[in-house]
């Protein structure tokens, strides 16, 4: 909510929902977890720098593994 006062947010619990978001207008940044409930943010970021490859991302997770970080630099390009 301290976001939503400087910038137009918009939030999606899924993958499918980002997809959604996504198609119907462009973003400057997305933010997205490891794990999401129907896929991996991997493969949403890696889909949002395809399709979109000016808007910004960023991936969070609450499981620190290396192999993880490894695959979410070299695919989506992260920051």
């Amino acid at each position: 909510a301290q976001l939503a006062t400087d910038f137009d947010v918009m939030t999606a619990g899924t993958a499918a929902q980002a997809r959604a978001v996504l198609a119907k207008r462009s973003v400057d940044m997305i933010l997205s977890d490891l794990r999401l409930p129907d896929e991996s943010g991997i493969s949403l970021l890696e889909w949002v720098r395809r399709t979109a490859p000016r808007t910004s991302r960023i991936l969070l997770t609450g499981t620190a593994r290396l192999e993880d970080a490894a695959d979410a630099i070299n695919q989506t390009q992260v920051h």
